[in-house]
Protein backbone atom coordinates (compact mmCIF):
# COMPACT_ATOMS: atom_id res chain seq x y z
CA UNK A 1 0.00 0.00 0.00
CA UNK A 2 1.39 3.11 -0.97
CA UNK A 3 1.54 6.59 0.61
CA UNK A 4 3.25 9.41 -0.33
CA UNK A 5 6.54 9.65 2.28
CA UNK A 6 5.51 13.62 2.64
CA UNK A 7 1.99 12.68 4.29
CA UNK A 8 2.12 9.89 6.29
CA UNK A 9 3.40 11.13 9.67
CA UNK A 10 5.06 9.03 12.38
CA UNK A 11 1.63 8.63 14.01
CA UNK A 12 0.44 6.72 10.79
CA UNK A 13 3.08 4.82 10.73
CA UNK A 14 1.87 3.29 13.53
CA UNK A 15 -1.93 3.70 12.95
CA UNK A 16 -1.04 1.69 9.56
CA UNK A 17 -0.08 -1.53 10.73
CA UNK A 18 -2.41 -1.39 13.57
CA UNK A 19 -5.60 -1.27 11.06
CA UNK A 20 -3.83 -4.13 8.80
CA UNK A 21 -3.18 -6.24 12.04
CA UNK A 22 -6.83 -5.76 12.92
CA UNK A 23 -8.15 -7.56 9.79
CA UNK A 24 -9.88 -11.22 11.05
CA UNK A 25 -7.97 -13.04 8.39
CA UNK A 26 -4.82 -12.26 10.41
CA UNK A 27 -4.27 -14.14 13.89
CA UNK A 28 -2.16 -12.04 16.35
CA UNK A 29 1.53 -10.56 16.80
CA UNK A 30 4.64 -11.08 17.77
CA UNK A 31 7.75 -9.44 17.85
CA UNK A 32 9.87 -12.51 16.30
CA UNK A 33 8.97 -15.71 14.65
CA UNK A 34 9.67 -17.97 16.99
CA UNK A 35 6.85 -16.51 19.29
CA UNK A 36 4.13 -17.34 16.52
CA UNK A 37 1.44 -19.41 18.46
CA UNK A 38 3.50 -19.08 21.81
CA UNK A 39 2.99 -15.58 23.07
CA UNK A 40 0.51 -13.60 21.51
CA UNK A 41 -0.03 -9.93 21.98
CA UNK A 42 -2.88 -8.07 22.08
CA UNK A 43 -3.30 -5.48 18.97
CA UNK A 44 -4.71 -2.63 20.68
CA UNK A 45 -1.49 -3.01 23.13
CA UNK A 46 0.98 -3.77 20.65
CA UNK A 47 3.76 -1.14 20.24
CA UNK A 48 3.87 -0.85 16.49
CA UNK A 49 6.39 2.11 17.46
CA UNK A 50 8.82 0.10 18.19
CA UNK A 51 10.82 -0.25 14.97
CA UNK A 52 14.15 -1.21 16.22
CA UNK A 53 12.44 -3.99 17.71
CA UNK A 54 12.09 -5.31 14.13
CA UNK A 55 8.75 -5.82 12.23
CA UNK A 56 5.71 -7.53 13.63
CA UNK A 57 5.22 -11.40 12.73
CA UNK A 58 1.93 -13.10 13.16
CA UNK A 59 -0.41 -15.46 11.28
CA UNK A 60 -2.77 -15.24 7.98
CA UNK A 61 -5.86 -17.64 7.51
CA UNK A 62 -6.37 -18.11 3.97
CA UNK A 63 -9.52 -18.98 2.66
CA UNK A 64 -9.26 -22.64 2.55
CA UNK A 65 -8.54 -22.28 6.07
CA UNK A 66 -4.57 -23.06 5.99
CA UNK A 67 -2.59 -21.26 8.46
CA UNK A 68 0.75 -19.38 7.17
CA UNK A 69 3.16 -17.05 8.98
CA UNK A 70 3.54 -13.49 7.56
CA UNK A 71 4.75 -9.92 8.61
CA UNK A 72 4.86 -6.23 8.22
CA UNK A 73 7.10 -3.87 7.54
CA UNK A 74 7.35 -0.20 5.79
CA UNK A 75 9.54 0.16 2.61
CA UNK A 76 10.46 3.53 1.43
CA UNK A 77 10.74 3.62 -2.63
CA UNK A 78 11.95 7.33 -3.84
CA UNK A 79 9.26 9.71 -2.26
CA UNK A 80 6.64 6.69 -1.65
CA UNK A 81 6.49 4.68 1.56
CA UNK A 82 4.87 1.16 1.31
CA UNK A 83 3.37 -0.73 3.93
CA UNK A 84 3.78 -4.39 2.87
CA UNK A 85 1.97 -7.20 4.16
CA UNK A 86 3.94 -10.51 2.98
CA UNK A 87 4.36 -14.22 3.73
CA UNK A 88 7.69 -15.04 3.41
CA UNK A 89 9.04 -17.23 0.16
CA UNK A 90 9.95 -20.30 2.81
CA UNK A 91 6.87 -20.51 4.29
CA UNK A 92 4.58 -20.58 1.11
CA UNK A 93 6.95 -23.56 -0.08
CA UNK A 94 6.11 -25.51 3.10
CA UNK A 95 2.03 -25.10 1.81
CA UNK A 96 2.36 -25.05 -2.06
CA UNK A 97 4.10 -26.14 -4.95
CA UNK A 98 6.09 -23.15 -6.37
CA UNK A 99 6.78 -22.91 -9.54
CA UNK A 100 9.27 -19.92 -10.72
CA UNK A 101 8.75 -17.00 -10.91
CA UNK A 102 6.45 -17.18 -8.32
CA UNK A 103 4.01 -14.50 -9.22
CA UNK A 104 2.88 -16.59 -12.72
CA UNK A 105 -0.58 -17.15 -11.30
CA UNK A 106 -0.84 -19.71 -14.41
CA UNK A 107 2.29 -21.82 -12.68
CA UNK A 108 0.82 -21.08 -9.58
CA UNK A 109 -3.02 -21.37 -9.39
CA UNK A 110 -3.07 -20.44 -5.37
CA UNK A 111 -2.02 -17.45 -5.66
CA UNK A 112 -5.41 -16.34 -6.32
CA UNK A 113 -7.12 -17.45 -3.59
CA UNK A 114 -4.25 -15.40 -1.64
CA UNK A 115 -4.70 -12.46 -3.46
CA UNK A 116 -8.07 -12.05 -2.48
CA UNK A 117 -6.83 -12.58 1.03
CA UNK A 118 -4.44 -9.56 0.44
CA UNK A 119 -6.79 -7.12 -1.78
CA UNK A 120 -9.74 -7.60 1.28
CA UNK A 121 -7.25 -6.33 3.64
CA UNK A 122 -5.66 -3.55 1.54
CA UNK A 123 -9.65 -2.76 0.61
CA UNK A 124 -10.14 -2.96 5.33
CA UNK A 125 -7.09 -0.26 5.38
CA UNK A 126 -7.84 1.84 2.63
CA UNK A 127 -11.27 2.60 4.49
CA UNK A 128 -9.75 4.11 7.43
CA UNK A 129 -6.22 5.28 6.50
CA UNK A 130 -6.51 5.61 2.54
CA UNK A 131 -3.17 5.01 -0.10
CA UNK A 132 -2.26 5.82 -3.26
CA UNK A 133 -2.29 2.87 -4.62
CA UNK A 134 -1.53 -0.84 -3.28
CA UNK A 135 -0.30 -3.85 -5.47
CA UNK A 136 -0.71 -7.52 -4.86
CA UNK A 137 2.84 -9.69 -5.92
CA UNK A 138 6.19 -10.60 -5.25
CA UNK A 139 8.31 -8.02 -3.98
CA UNK A 140 6.32 -5.81 -5.44
CA UNK A 141 7.92 -2.57 -3.74
CA UNK A 142 11.12 -3.16 -5.06
CA UNK A 143 9.90 -2.90 -9.07
CA UNK A 144 7.31 -0.05 -8.93
CA UNK A 145 7.48 3.39 -8.21
CA UNK A 146 4.46 5.62 -8.50
CA UNK A 147 5.58 6.94 -11.94
CA UNK A 148 5.78 3.73 -13.24
CA UNK A 149 2.64 2.69 -12.21
CA UNK A 150 0.43 5.68 -13.03
CA UNK A 151 1.45 4.81 -16.99
CA UNK A 152 0.27 1.28 -16.19
CA UNK A 153 -2.80 1.69 -15.15
CA UNK A 154 -4.75 -0.45 -17.39
CA UNK A 155 -1.99 -2.96 -17.55
CA UNK A 156 -1.48 -4.12 -13.95
CA UNK A 157 -3.63 -6.90 -13.21
CA UNK A 158 -2.89 -7.13 -9.39
CA UNK A 159 -3.33 -3.19 -8.28
CA UNK A 160 -5.58 -1.86 -5.73
CA UNK A 161 -6.16 1.92 -7.48
CA UNK A 162 -8.53 4.58 -6.36
CA UNK A 163 -11.04 6.13 -8.23
CA UNK A 164 -9.48 9.24 -8.22
CA UNK A 165 -6.61 8.08 -9.43
CA UNK A 166 -7.93 6.71 -12.65
CA UNK A 167 -10.19 9.44 -13.21
CA UNK A 168 -6.72 12.20 -12.85
CA UNK A 169 -5.17 10.02 -15.39
CA UNK A 170 -7.94 9.75 -18.21
CA UNK A 171 -8.64 5.93 -17.54
CA UNK A 172 -11.66 4.42 -18.11
CA UNK A 173 -11.70 2.17 -14.40
CA UNK A 174 -11.30 -1.47 -14.82
CA UNK A 175 -11.71 -4.46 -12.22
CA UNK A 176 -14.07 -4.82 -9.38
CA UNK A 177 -15.20 -2.07 -7.71
CA UNK A 178 -15.19 -1.43 -3.62
CA UNK A 179 -17.84 0.62 -2.23
CA UNK A 180 -15.34 2.89 -1.10
CA UNK A 181 -14.43 3.68 -4.62
CA UNK A 182 -10.84 1.55 -4.54
CA UNK A 183 -10.81 -0.71 -8.15
CA UNK A 184 -8.50 -3.80 -7.86
CA UNK A 185 -7.69 -4.41 -11.43
CA UNK A 186 -7.42 -7.98 -11.08
CA UNK A 187 -10.71 -8.98 -9.37
CA UNK A 188 -13.42 -11.42 -10.78
CA UNK A 189 -16.96 -11.05 -8.99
Amino acid sequence: MAYNRTTLNSQDRIQVPRILWQHPSLLGVVDEPNKLMVSWQDIENYDFNRIDKGVPYGLIRLEDGKILGCLSFFSRVRDTTWACLAIPEDILRLVFPIEYPVYHKTKNPWLVSIDRVFADIAMAVYRRMPFTLATLGSDVPMFFSMEDTYQELREGPDLLIPESLFQQQGVEPCGLRSPEGLWWTGGKK
